[in-house]
């Protein structure tokens, strides 16, 4: 097995089922990062499951639905490193010892697949990642006569705008905001509905350098092994993909032009605002499982599927869950199914019924998970609730190297 270097794992002691916000696991990055957000987050997260007693400290805060709760975040301490899993035989022999039958841990072992796990770290200046690495946040490495990208406005800008005045409206009246908070929320909330109806820049989010990826694993035929992937997002709106037309809100750029020919590019002054810090990352090959909520193990025993949840949680990275390939790390609904749904024109806003059939499936299949890019405590990089990004591509797209139709989606606990 691949070790990490030393990491933190936050731990939190769970919520009593009798507490109003018992639906939920809340959970702080650290205790430090928790302060600074406590006025603008909450945090959840599946450590829960794995808490272990250490110091408490107590906050009240209020419930979404207005109801008051209590967060017990325990201060981070020291692991001596993740065990990650390089072949389908490591992965076999460990979870029988989880209590899983051998049956289903061949299963799990032979759909596992390679990933290039990414770890960050801060740096003092955005000088010591070098032209065209893999980075999270900064500066783009881009050829000079590249423009910035611009989406156009929401196709559904209505949509978008009415559930902003919405929540412009729509203030707890217990919270723990202030009335400058309040009155900072509802200018925020308008200025979000306006905002859809205009063109705007998208903020960076990462720059992957591919042929570091291919140099540490073989990814597939299809996956490229030269040039970068370049992630731009509407950073202030945050879609969470599931409206058709939301597309719009991210660029996913596939550049080949030689490092020798780049340049860094300052954000355009309107969002300069939204830039994160930038982070420099490190990258490992590991062998990654199937989310236990995957369809493939639908039919195991709930036993079964709970030791399963289990043992994958204690796999995923403290300190971001950033990675290109194998499998994401699944926290809502099935985004392969998702992206199907959305390119049949099916808009899923309000949810949809749909038959599972064979030519679903078939389409499903067809869908290739490309990155994620996770909530990070490093630059205090925030997705919904402490969620993640991922890039999703249909197979005849990515051998063509049409990166512009990848679908990018949003998940949070």
């Amino acid at each position: 097995m691949s070790r990490y270097p030393r990491l933190t794992q936050p731990t939190i002691h769970p919520i009593s089922h009798r507490d109003p916000l018992a639906n939920h696991s809340w959970i702080a990055c650290s205790t430090i990062l928790f302060k600074q957000r406590l006025e603008k987050h909450h945090f959840r997260s599946s450590w829960v499951r794995n808490a272990r007693a250490s110091e408490v400290t107590k906050f009240s805060i209020a419930g979404r639905s207005g109801g008051e709760g209590i967060v017990y975040v325990i201060n981070i301490h020291e692991r001596e490193g993740f065990d990650l899993f390089r072949t389908a035989q490591e992965t076999e022999e460990c979870l029988p010892n989880k209590g899983l039958s051998p049956k289903i841990a061949h299963l799990v072992a032979e759909r596992a697949r390679l990933t290039v796990a990414i770890t960050s770290d801060a740096v003092d200046r955005e000088e010591e990642i070098p032209l065209g690495a893999t980075k999270i946040g900064g500066y783009p490495d881009l050829p000079p006569s590249m423009a910035w990208p611009i989406r156009p406005p929401y196709p559904k800008g209505e949509d978008v705008r009415e559930e902003h005045l919405k929540s412009a409206g729509n203030i707890p009246k217990i919270s723990w905001m202030s009335e400058e908070e309040r009155r900072n929320h509802r200018s925020e909330a308008l200025e979000l509905a306006d905002g859809a109806m205009r063109e705007a820049p998208l903020g960076f989010i990462a720059q992957i350098d591919l042929a570091a990826v291919a140099a540490v694993a073989d990814l597939g035929a299809d996956f490229p092994k030269e040039g970068r992937l370049l992630l731009f997002y509407d950073v202030k709106q945050q879609p969470w993909g599931f409206r058709l037309g939301d597309e719009v809100r991210a660029r996913l750029i596939f550049d080949e032009t030689p490092v020798s020919a780049l340049m860094r590019k300052s954000a355009p002054e309107d969002i300069a605002e939204t830039r994160m810090d930038p982070l420099r990352c490190n990258l490992a090959a590991a062998l990654i499982c199937e989310s236990p909520y995957s369809r493939t193990f639908d039919n195991f025993e709930d036993n079964d599927g709970d030791l399963l949840l289990e043992w994958s949680d204690d796999l995923e990275l403290p300190n971001g869950s950033h990675r290109v390939g194998g499998y994401p790390t699944q926290i809502q609904n099935d985004m392969a199914l998702e992206c199907v749904l959305l390119t049949r024109g099916i808009d899923l806003s309000h949810g949809s019924e749909l038959v599972f059939d064979s030519d679903v499936e078939r389409e499903r299949q067809s869908w290739v998970f490309l990155v994620q890019i996770a909530s990070d405590g490093n630059n205090a990089m925030m997705w919904g609730d402490s969620g993640m990004l991922y890039l999703w591509i249909h197979r005849d797209d990515l051998k063509m190297r049409r990166f512009v139709k990848a679908r990018l989606i949003l998940q949070c606990p």
